[in-house]
């Protein structure tokens, strides 16, 4: 991850998040992708005023609230959320049986759309993230699993909490029985059935062993069976007696979390690797492999139709819809993106898509035409985003394209298609640049025209599934750009030509963060060696290293007259040094978590810090005094920056929103 001083351009840096099975833990897994935002806005931005909007109302395109006057340490402790963007990240949908609405399951809690126009009905708020979502048989009621407490069952109609049922692990998967009477819930350790009518437990279907998370779940409620994916084999229960009638091996990934499906009569169900398998449920016979033809392509999700004569199944790059009785392959939708998750309206002619991107899509079954797309969700992990200097334009960068906001409504200007690592803006915000395999791309943001590409030096293709941070940012003149490659270099190259300047070289650890200072005399990185080093930005050469740091370095940023650098650490510190000599100024201490992201103000007074403990901190900068804790994000606040005059903070977070502050 990199932040690029407040002076040069406001970079919300993303860090890049592969596969999850990549990475070799979980906490490794939320630092790569949380630190790869500083002053990272970690949802597609949908403005909404907090203060001025009712919380079921569809997006408006109201004018961001203008506060008063400046941030100062002086009024630092009168600084409120003013405003807030995005919608929130989304996990799962769900059709209501009687067609008239999709739920999504969403970090900011249950989203009602209308499952004609997708037009906002209502957000039922859930004081946590929503990893799963249901409706009973009859529409009336909504089932979510909510992080940290359990399932909550919702009224449709106005959101009105019914019961809560409280869980072991937040389930990931949920779904009613045909009476209406039973619910039953899924996490990655077991399976529980519920009674809707008081909650009570009535069985758990245990786990597979220490290292066998399940992956997928598909409950045939007529027939009372239960099939589950864990990482290494499918296995079929009753589930009255959680007894096992039998078990495939088949390798399956995190990606794939609703590759299983029941027909709807219960006895068919539907198993994908490269290409769809249809087995009798009764005793695990092969019926019936689809073959695509041409290349293979993972299948990571699968729908029958309700009366089960098609089965879509979603890939990497595509939907497909098949003919169940024959294997004939209908037609391929394209257009969608990767697919996380299908599900046919109720009447079958329509097919909603959830994409990786979190894009929500509505499909025309009999000739896979686009009806509607929702593109105000995102993903959990976005890679990278970028806030122009005027607060004019936001930029987010995700593995599909990136996306120009106008952050005064909200409104979707443009999309690039293009693969993004990182964004950053230059400083008059005409030109963006996006990091990807291909190298550095330069795009004209008035019109997205890619203006040329600036090839690597190393290929990026040997990075796929490490665990690097490659950043990019404009020096202040707009005439250079800097960019690290997922290794202990940062390269330097001419945006005149794309041509590159000498390789800096002198880090033992990868470069996790790049900042040019506000007079375009020194750039400096920060590394995973636990160190800062200061460069001299004509020449290469190496002025200081700055250690200290006890954990990894995931930002740094000049103050505005370019004499003092803070760095953010693993460590849980903020550290400012001198320039001019490297001595250490002070250490801003009192964060419980890790520090990803950290800004100067444009006056230099405050520092403000963003924290994997939810928070963002306010420091003054002369004596270190903790000014004021912003508190308001359901999620790790990874991203911070302030806008040109000081007057906003603008403040991401895995929650998959940005938030607004200032002096109200």
């Amino acid at each position: 991850m990199h932040t690029a001083n407040h002076s040069s351009t406001h970079s919300l840096d993303l860090r890049s998040l592969t596969e999850v099975g990549s990475w070799t833990g979980r906490r490794l897994t939320q630092l790569a992708s949380a630190a790869a935002l500083c002053l990272a806005l970690s949802a597609a931005p949908v403005f909404s005023q907090t203060s001025a909007q009712p919380k079921d109302a569809p997006r408006g395109t109201s004018s961001i609230p203008q506060p008063s006057e400046a941030i100062t340490p002086d009024n630092a402790s009168r600084v409120v959320q003013l405003a807030q963007i995005g919608r929130g990240t989304a996990e799962q949908l769900a059709y209501a049986p009687d067609g008239k609405l999709i739920a999504v399951a969403s970090s900011m809690g249950i989203y009602l759309y209308d499952a004609q126009t997708l037009n906002q009905v209502r957000l039922i708020e859930t004081q946590a993230r929503v990893f799963s979502v249901a409706f009973s048989r009859d529409s009336r009621l909504v089932a979510a699993g909510v992080e940290g407490i359990g399932i909550q069952l919702r009224q449709a109609n106005d959101g009105a909490l019914v019961r809560t049922i409280s869980t072991r692990s937040t389930p990931v998967s949920l779904v009613f029985s045909s009476d209406g009477q039973l619910l039953v819930s899924s996490s990655e350790e077991d399976v529980s059935v519920w009674r809707v009518s008081d909650g009570a437990l009535l069985r758990r279907v245990g786990a597979f062993g220490r290292d066998s998370y399940i992956r997928s779940v598909a409950y045939a409620s007529g027939q009372q069976l239960l099939a589950l994916a864990t990482g290494k084999a499918v296995h079929l229960r009753q589930v009255s007696t959680g007894k096992g009638l039998w078990t495939k091996g088949k390798e399956t990934y995190f990606s794939q979390k609703h590759m299983l499906a029941f027909s709807p009569d219960g006895e068919v169900l539907v198993l994908a690797g490269d290409s769809p398998e249809l087995y009798r449920a009764s005793d695990g016979t092969l019926l019936r492999t689809f073959s695509p033809g041409g290349t293979r392509n993972t299948i990571l999700a699968n729908a029958f139709s309700p009366d089960g004569r098609i089965l879509a199944s979603g890939t990497y790059r595509e939907v497909q819809l098949w003919r169940v009785s024959d294997g004939t392959l209908l037609r391929r939708i394209e257009g969608a993106g990767r697919t996380r998750m299908v599900a046919f309206s109720p009447d079958g002619r329509a097919l909603a898509v959830l994409a990786d991107s979190g894009d929500i899509s509505l499909w025309k079954v009999e000739d896979g035409t686009l009806q509607r797309k929702l593109e105000e969700h995102l993903a959990q992990y976005p890679r990278t985003a970028t806030l122009s200097r005027d607060r004019g334009l936001l930029a987010i960068g995700s593995y599909h394209d990136v996306k120009l906001w106008r952050v005064s409504d909200g409104s979707l200007l443009r999309k690039i298609e293009t693969e993004a690592f990182d964004v950053a803006f230059s400083l008059d915000g005409q030109t963006l640049a996006s990091l990807s395999f291909d190298g550095v791309s330069l795009w004209r943001t008035t019109d997205g025209a890619r203006l040329r590409t600036i090839e690597p030096p190393v290929p990026f293709e040997s990075m796929r599934y490490s665990t690097n941070v490659p950043s990019v940012v404009f020096s202040p003149d707009q005439q250079i750009v800097a960019f690290s490659l997922g290794n202990s270099n940062v390269q330097l190259a001419r945006v005149s030509d794309g041509s590159l300047l000498p390789t800096i070289q002198g880090h033992e650890g990868v470069v996790s963060t790049v900042a040019f200072s506000a007079d375009g005399k020194q750039i400096a990185s920060g590394s995973r060696d636990r160190t800062v080093r200061l460069w001299n930005a004509s020449n290469g050469r190496l002025l200081r290293t700055l250690s200290g740091h006890t954990g990894e370095v995931n930002s740094v940023a000049f103050s505005p007259d370019s004499q003092v650098v803070a760095s953010a650490s693993d460590d849980k510190t903020v550290k400012l040094w001198r320039v001019s000599d490297g001595r250490l100024l002070r250490t801003l201490s009192g964060h419980a978590g890790v520090v990803v992201c950290v800004a100067f103000s444009p006056d230099g007074q405050i520092v403000a810090s963003a924290s994997f403990d939810d928070t963002v901190r306010l420091w003054r900068a002369s004596d270190g005094a903790l000014l004021q804790t912003l508190r308001g994000h359901r999620g790790s606040v990874v991203s911070v920056a302030f806008s040109s005059d000081g007057r906003l903070l603008v403040t991401g977070s895995h929650d998959g929103t940005a938030r607004m502050w200032g002096v109200k």
